[in-house]
Formats: C-alpha cells, sequence, structure tokens
C-alpha cells in the first residue's frame, strides 16, 4: 500500500502551519495524499506537512520519486527518521536540513502609535500597487494565493511607500487560517537597511490585530537579524522544528 491523492481525509486535521492548513482547509491550492491513516499535505508552492500515525518513512520516499510529485519541496517539522531516509539515497535526493523558529505574536491590542520613517508611510495595498512592484518579481497574488482579488482581500496586505507612491517593502500573510497569520516580508534590495521591513510588519501587526488574527514569524535560527527585529516588535519564540528541504535529482 502507498500513498496516493485522496479528497477523504478527516477535517480535523490540524498542520501547525497555516500554509499546509490552507491546503487542508481548502483556501489554497495543493494536494493531499494518504497512507493508511497518515496524510501527506502539499501546498502548490512545495511546502508540506506530515501527519502520521505510525511510521510511514519508506512510503513518503516513493512518493516523493513519483513523476506527479514536485522536483523541489520542504517538509515542515520533519522526523529525524525522514531526514536520515532522505539524505542517504544521494543519488536522489539533494537534501537540505535546518534549525526552524516560531515566533507568536501574544498582544491583543493595536499599538497606538507607530514608528516612522522620514520619507516614507504606510498603507494597505491596492490592486494598482501589484504593477509598480514587478519588478520585485514576487508573484505575490498566485504563489500562495489563487489571484490578485483573493490575494489583495484576504491575505492583510500592508506596504511602505516612498515620497512617490511607490511600493518598497511588502508584509503579508501567506496564510491565514484558523485566526493565525504567517508573516512573509519583503523589501527592495536598494532600500534596505533604513528599518523598512520593521515598518511594513507592524503595519501589518497592528491591522492582525484589529481583526482578531494572531501573527507568526518563522524564520532560520542562523537568522539573527530577522529574529532580532520580530522580538523588537514584540514577538516570543514558543518552538523550533526542522524543516527539512529535498531536491529531487532524478527529474
Amino acid at each position: 500500500m502507498k500513498f496516493s491523492l485522496t479528497h477523504s481525509f478527516p477535517p480535523e486535521i490540524e498542520t501547525g502551519f497555516p500554509i499546509t492548513q490552507s491546503v487542508v482547509s481548502g483556501r489554497q491550492q495543493g494536494s493531499v495524499y494518504r497512507y493508511a491513516d497518515n496524510f501527506l499535505i502539499v501546498h502548490k508552492a512545495g511546502f508540506c506537512s506530515v501527519i502520521q500515525t505510525a511510521d510511514c518513512t519508506n512510503q513518503l520516499i516513493d512518493i516523493f520519486l513519483t513523476s506527479s510529485f514536485p522536483k523541489y519541496f520542504h517538509i515542515y517539522d520533519a522526523t529525524e527518521e525522514l531526514i536520515k531516509c532522505a539524505t542517504d539515497i544521494p543519488a536522489k535526493f539533494g537534501t537540505k536540513t535546518r534549525g526552524r523558529i516560531r515566533l507568536e505574536y501574544f498582544k491583543n491590542s493595536p499599538k497606538n502609535s507607530v514608528e516612522t520613517i522620514d520619507g516614507f508611510s504606510t498603507r494597505e495595498m491596492v490592486r494598482e500597487d501589484l504593477i509598480k512592484i514587478d519588478e520585485f518579481k514576487l508573484d505575490l497574488e498566485n504563489r500562495f494565493w489563487n489571484g490578485p482579488d483573493n490575494f489583495l482581500q484576504q491575505s492583510l496586505v500592508q506596504i511602505v511607500i516612498d515620497k512617490n507612491s511607490r511600493p518598497v517593502s511588502v508584509c503579508y500573510a501567506a496564510a491565514v487560517e484558523n485566526k493565525i497569520a504567517e508573516i512573509d516580508v519583503f523589501t527592495g534590495e536598494r532600500y534596505r537597511g533604513k528599518g523598512l521591513a520593521k515598518l511594513a510588519v507592524e503595519a501589518f501587526v497592528n491591522n492582525c490585530v484589529a481583526k482578531n488574527i494572531k501573527p507568526t514569524w518563522d524564520c532560520f535560527e542562523d537568522n539573527t537579524a530577522s529574529m532580532k527585529t520580530a522580538i523588537s516588535l514584540g514577538f516570543t519564540k514558543t518552538k523550533k522544528y526542522n524543516f527539512l528541504s529535498i531536491y529531487n535529482i532524478t527529474k
């Protein structure tokens, strides 16, 4: 018996990660595979979660090697057994395992005043801004979400603009599930080092809190700058987990 695509799975499945949970809820695109009572959730962007009731490492390796599975993908909270098994077959997989930290924002009231930087301001993104940030090559509306309208309506997106109304930094939710938002933030290369990412995140957090949504911030444990920014904004470390990236070199 192997993992196979399914549309039959318990609605109470909890992956612990908004991006993969959005596939379970059907709010974002992806696939769910089942083997007995084990589940593999795969987001269209290549992020995966495994829900297992018994060891299914060999079955996971088999499905990873099928032609329909993504060539490059990432597994949240990967087990040591899966990491070892994938790493032990270098003829098929290139792997990289990194420690990742989850930080959460527990305050339930927005800040009365937010940081300001001369020449820049924050506001909600509108459709016209999507064209203006094409130079960043982020494809924000399609990478996680289902087109421009879905992205603008659901991602809680906030931007920093310069005095010419050009977006220079953007903070949005890659997914929002169970009143939890997973933060993603990007600042144009020539605008970095000015504190603009922090400004964008602060506006995003205020927007979340006002809507009774808890922001979460995940970053690699060696990304001290990202972690320092999160903590300075009031986030608290709550979890460390393995983040396994796999590249199928046979495809």
